[in-house]
């Protein structure tokens, strides 16, 4: 079997109509779930995956599009034709091979990514890269399914040190970057701008952006750092924008905008799918 490593046991050749987020149970809005206009139905591979069946043999594989990402890929809350691998697909008339799942970590996609390379060395890769700060457990003698790990703190230095080094490790290849919407998210910078806000003097200058911390006169930074004990934070926050800046100015990492969002009310469906294939090809 090539690839023998792919697969994601509890999907192996499963049915499903609810997933995860996308169940009446856990989505974000259950008025916009039951109105959902559209029919969404799960539909797994032999190895787990939300695709076909995959070609037998290496050259066919060599000559598909191999897409990478986690369940914004798998295209949690939209039938199937709404994702934007199954549109790529349809718009280049390629076989595209969708390597994706749910809660997946940049490690495992930059894993996959450079074990895909070994051994098929595709013309092709798309990569959606996820949360900064979505990790996976160190011990590898388990499967990919049990090795994730929420994303449910605030992403720090290290997190973004560590995306940084998935993206880096991927880089001399052929690959077409892109991040999932609002992964950057802009809410520490406004709890942030929040806690200035409520403790600056009448006379210091407004605040918008990490830029004008920066650039904040030496006399403000020091009472901040001496008496308010948040500019640590200021300067972590700085440091991380910078490695996020680093990434989509050298990899061409493209931030995907969200224009409609999905049954779960969190992932995007057919509108934003349509919109990311326009800039990727």
């Amino acid at each position: 079997m090539i690839l023998p490593d792919f697969i994601l046991p509890s999907r192996v050749d499963a049915r499903w109509n609810e997933t995860g987020i996308d169940s009446i149970k856990q989505c974000l809005d259950k008025t916009h779930f039951k109105n959902y206009p559209h029919k969404v139905e799960y539909s797994y591979n032999s190895r787990g995956f939300r695709d076909a069946e995959w070609p037998d043999s290496v050259e066919e594989l060599k000559n598909a599009i191999w897409c990478l990402g986690d369940s914004f890929t798998v295209g949690l809350g939209s039938p199937l034709a709404h994702t934007w691998t199954y549109l790529l697909q349809q718009r280049t008339g390629r076989r595209c091979i969708n390597v994706s799942m749910d809660g997946a970590s940049n490690e495992w996609i930059a894993r996959k990514t450079q074990e895909i390379i070994k051994e098929i060395n595709p013309a092709d890769i798309f990569i959606m890269w996820s949360y900064p700060n979505r990790r996976e457990k160190k011990d590898k003698s388990l499967d990919d399914e049990s090795r994730r790990l929420r994303a449910d703190h605030v992403a720090s230095i290290v997190d973004c040190l560590n995306f940084k080094l998935c993206i880096d490790s991927v880089a001399q290849f052929n690959i077409k970057h892109m991040l999932i919407p609002n992964a950057l998210s802009g809410d520490d910078l406004n709890e942030l701008i929040k806690i200035y806000n409520d403790v600056k003097d009448v006379t210091w200058p407004a605040v918008v952006t990490i830029d004008d911390f920066d650039n904040l006169p030496l006399y403000i930074t020091t009472e901040l750092i001496n008496d308010f004990k948040i500019y640590d934070r200021l300067l972590e926050l700085s440091k991380i924008l910078r490695i996020i800046d680093y990434c989509k100015s050298v990899h061409n990492l493209l931030e995907v905008e969200q224009l409609d969002y999905a049954r779960d009310y969190h992932h995007f469906d057919l509108v934003t799918a349509k919109w990311l294939v326009e800039q990727i090809c």
